[in-house]
């Protein structure tokens, strides 16, 4: 037994095999072979009785964002430091 929460069109949002979810459903059926170590929200959906992927399934896109100033300045920072390793390498090297 398990419980899945769905969304309108049936997909699955989320599971637990213990306890509960707020909104969810229980669900005793089969589940493919690779349910679990392949779940994503929404890449199987509950049809009929049974769980199978859901052939709507598109991977989402990650959004990008602009880069802030303290980006900037880790950005730099790190690049500071990979110059100062490379240049400590070359000294130990000429040694």
């Amino acid at each position: 037994m398990m419980r899945i929460v769905l969304d309108e069109q049936k997909a699955i949002v989320s599971y637990v095999l213990i306890g509960d979810v707020e909104g969810s459903v229980e669900y005793n059926g089969e589940l493919p072979d690779d349910f679990i170590t392949s779940f994503k929200p929404m890449l199987f959906k509950l049809q009929g009785d049974e769980i199978v992927r859901n052939p709507d399934y598109c991977e989402p896109e990650t959004p990008m964002r602009d880069l802030t100033e303290q980006d900037k300045i880790n950005a730099y920072q790190f690049k500071m430091n990979l110059d100062f390793k490379k240049q400590l390498e070359e000294m130990r090297h000429d040694e």
